[in-house]
C-alpha cells in the first residue's frame, strides 16, 4: 500500500478544522472540580428501580468523558443530585379503543450540582425526553421488557444530554 502524501493529510487537517470539528477532551464542569461525587436520584414515581438506573447512567456519562467519579460525598469538589419530576407512560398507536400497539415512556428530570458545604453551583430544571416502545398483544412479560428496555435507552440519553448541558459554557 503505498502511503499518503504529505499535502493529503494536511488537506484533511484543514478541511476538518474549517469544518469546526475538534477532537473533544472531558468538558469543564462548572467549579472545575476534581472528583465528582453522583447522588442517588431522588424517585417519587411508582417505578421502581429507575432511580439506580439514572444514577448509574449519569456516573457513565462523566466517566466516558475522563471525569473521576468518587463514591461518597465526602471525598468529592462537588455533587449531582436530581430529582425525577414525572414519569409517564402513554399509549400513542392503537389498533382499537382496548388495544394499544406502542407505547411511549417521557421522562423529566432535575439536577442539581453544588459544592461541598450545599451551595448551587448550577442546576437544570426539565431535563426531558421520551421513548417509544412496543406494545405485545397477549404477551405481557414482553411488553414489560420492551418498556423497560425503552427507559434503558431514555435514561442514557438524559444523561448524555445532562452532561452536555453541565459542560457547555465552561
Amino acid at each position: 500500500m503505498k502511503p499518503l502524501p504529505s499535502y493529503t493529510i494536511l488537506l484533511a487537517g484543514v478541511v476538518l478544522a474549517s469544518c469546526g470539528y475538534r477532537f473533544a477532551g472531558p468538558g469543564q464542569l462548572p467549579g472545575n472540580p476534581r472528583h465528582l461525587h453522583v447522588a442517588v436520584v431522588e424517585n417519587p414515581t411508582t417505578e421502581t428501580g429507575i432511580e439506580v438506573l439514572l444514577s448509574n447512567t449519569l456516573i457513565q456519562a462523566f466517566l466516558a468523558n475522563g471525569h473521576q467519579v468518587v463514591a461518597g460525598p465526602e471525598a468529592a469538589d462537588a455533587v449531582l443530585s436530581g430529582r425525577i419530576a414525572s414519569l409517564r407512560i402513554d399509549s400513542v398507536s392503537r389498533e382499537s379503543a382496548q388495544i394499544s400497539l406502542a407505547g411511549r415512556v417521557s421522562i423529566v428530570l432535575n439536577l442539581v450540582l453544588s459544592d461541598p458545604e450545599g451551595n448551587e453551583i448550577w442546576s437544570a430544571e426539565g431535563l426531558s425526553g421520551s421513548q417509544r416502545y412496543s406494545i405485545s398483544t397477549g404477551n405481557k412479560l414482553q411488553t414489560e421488557a420492551d418498556r423497560r428496555h425503552a427507559i434503558k435507552i431514555l435514561s442514557e440519553r438524559l444523561a448524555e444530554t445532562a452532561y452536555d448541558r453541565l459542560t457547555t459554557g465552561f
